[in-house]
């Protein structure tokens, strides 16, 4: 869709039409209902992922939705009302692989804002003391574990905003120290 076309959004609490409108109060403009004057925000989605290793390999899934069908990409997901940023990603590693990760060992790995698409990721890291029992199911056709020189980037999903992520993350795993 380009910028130009508009598509009709309804107001949540009356049903008529909104329209945009420049509001003064919050210096621009919002979609404003004409008959009941609700103001209806169109805020970033929040997406968490988690990057999960055992030794030196991290654990990717080849997706078995869209976008990016078929490519690999770690474990991710929207975040649900009412759960946490761990809680949410501890229950998107075990939809996508099904290991049962515990939200607290879930570790603040990066926050990025990608304000074009208008999403939030919130990224955690977590170790497992064990060779995974990976299990590929609905979300996912395949998870593996993947060391670094193994991952076929030509087939990651949104490869463009992975693989610098990818190499800081394997150097600092290297260097057994994490920033955010």
């Amino acid at each position: 869709m380009t910028a130009s076309m508009s598509v009709d959004r309804y107001c949540t609490h009356c049903g008529a039409l909104l329209s945009r409108k420049w509001l003064a109060t919050e210096l621009r403009e919002r979609d404003v209902c004409a008959v009941c004057h609700h103001v209806t925000y169109d805020n970033p989605k929040v997406l968490v992922a988690g990057i999960v290793y055992w030794r030196d390999e991290i654990i990717l899934c080849r997706r078995a939705m869209d976008p990016a069908k078929g490519r690999w990409c770690v474990p991710m997901g929207y975040l649900e009302k009412g759960e946490t940023l761990e809680e949410a990603i501890s229950r998107e590693l075990h939809e996508e692989t099904q290991l049962e990760i515990p939200p607290h060992l879930m570790e603040l790995y990066a926050i990025c804002s990608l304000p074009l698409i208008g999403q939030v990721h919130v990224v955690y890291r977590t170790r497992l003391l064990s060779a995974p029992a990976l299990v590929a199911n609905k979300e996912s056709f395949e998870v593996r574990l993947f060391s670094e020189p193994a991952i076929p980037m030509a087939e990651v999903a949104f490869a463009d905003l992975l693989q610098e992520p990818f190499k800081q993350f394997f150097h600092q795993l290297r260097r057994g120290r994490f920033e955010v």
